[in-house]
């Protein structure tokens, strides 16, 4: 269950890097509440 965490941490520090990623975020954070 920490391996997810991980993961969704490091995109999230990703996107919030790149703010022409940012537009994504909602995208990313939909898919991963439909995945959970």
């Amino acid at each position: 269950m920490s391996q997810p965490k991980i993961l969704f941490c490091r995109i999230y520090h990703f996107i919030y890097r790149n703010p022409k990623t940012r537009g994504r975020m909602k995208c990313i954070l939909s898919h991963f509440i439909l995945y959970f």
